[in-house]
C-alpha cells in the first residue's frame, strides 16, 4: 500500500466491530515496533470513546496492553458479564506472541519492517488463528526491501500459492492525495530529471491536474526531489513499490 492511505484504520475497524458484537472473541494486533502498535491500538480506544453508549459494550480493562470487553462490576459479571472478548497487542519483537492463546482476529501492521524473525513470528502467529469461517487475518505494510519475507509473502500472494487475497492501494486512489495547482501549471511532456513525463503518467493512470500537482509538491516537498523516495512511499504499483527499495549495486540518486 501506499502511505496514509487508511488501511490500517478500516483494518482496526473490522477487527473491533467483529471483536465488540460477538461473544468470546479475541483479537490481536501486532506491529513492528511499540510505538506503532500503540499508535494503532489507540484507534481501537478512540472507536469504543466515540460510539453510542446505547450500543457499546461493557468494558472492564483499559491499558496499554488489552481492552476486554467485560463487566466491570464483579458482583453483577456472574449474571451479566458483558461479552468476555478482547483486544490485545503486541509487536514483532515478541517472537512467542500470540502462541499461548486462540486468536479470532489477527491484524498484522507493517510486516515488511518486522526485520530478520518476521517468519518465526508469523509462522507462530498463524497457527494460532483457527480454521474456520468466522477467523480473520489482515496483513497490511508499505514496501521496505527487495527480496525480504514480507515481498516474498506477496509474491506467493499474487502467484496463488496461498489462500490470502492481495489488495494492492495506488496513491493516486487516495482522494486526499490533490491539491489545487496554480494557474500556470502544466505538466511536463517530456521525460523531466525529477518529475518524468507526467503527461504521460496521466494517461496511464487517469490522473488530473490536482493530483499531478499533488505528487510534484510531494516529490519536491517530502521526497527530497527524488522521484524513487516517491516511489517507495507512495508507488503506484506494487512492482515499482519494491523495486524502488530493492538493494542496489550502485547508487540510484
Amino acid at each position: 500500500k501506499a502511505r496514509q492511505v487508511g488501511s490500517s484504520t478500516i483494518s482496526e475497524g473490522a477487527i473491533y466491530q467483529d471483536t465488540t458484537t460477538h461473544e468470546n472473541v479475541s483479537s490481536l494486533v501486532i506491529a513492528h515496533n511499540t510505538e506503532s502498535t500503540q499508535n494503532l491500538f489507540r484507534i481501537s480506544k478512540l472507536f469504543w470513546d466515540t460510539q453510542n453508549p446505547k450500543i457499546r459494550p461493557m468494558k472492564r480493562i483499559s491499558n496499554k496492553l488489552e481492552l476486554i470487553f467485560e463487566n466491570p462490576n464483579a458482583k453483577l459479571r456472574d449474571d451479566d458479564p458483558g461479552l468476555r472478548s478482547y483486544i490485545r497487542v503486541d509487536t514483532a519483537g515478541n517472537t512467542t506472541a500470540g502462541s499461548s492463546f486462540t486468536i479470532q482476529n489477527l491484524h498484522i501492521s507493517e510486516l515488511a519492517k518486522w526485520g530478520n524473525n518476521a517468519e518465526d513470528v508469523m509462522i507462530s502467529l498463524l497457527q494460532s488463528v483457527p480454521d474456520i469461517p468466522e477467523s480473520m487475518v489482515i496483513i497490511e505494510f508499505t514496501a521496505f526491501g527487495f527480496g525480504n519475507y514480507a515481498h516474498n509473502f506477496w509474491l506467493e500472494t499474487e502467484r496463488g500459492d496461498n489462500d490470502f487475497y492481495p489488495i494492492f492501494i495506488a496513491w493516486y486512489e487516495d482522494e486526499t492525495c490533490t491539491m489545487i495547482p496554480p494557474k500556470d501549471f502544466e505538466p511536463y511532456d517530456f521525460e523531466h530529471e525529477v518529475f518524468g513525463n507526467e503527461v504521460e503518467l496521466a494517461k496511464l493512470y487517469n490522473l488530473d491536474y490536482g493530483q499531478l500537482y499533488w505528487r510534484r509538491y510531494t516529490i519536491k516537498n517530502k521526497c527530497k526531489n527524488k522521484i524513487d523516495f516517491f516511489r517507495q512511499e507512495c508507488p503506484s504499483t506494487p512492482h515499482e513499490a519494491f523495486l524502488t527499495t530493492g538493494c542496489n549495486v550502485f547508487d540510484r540518486f
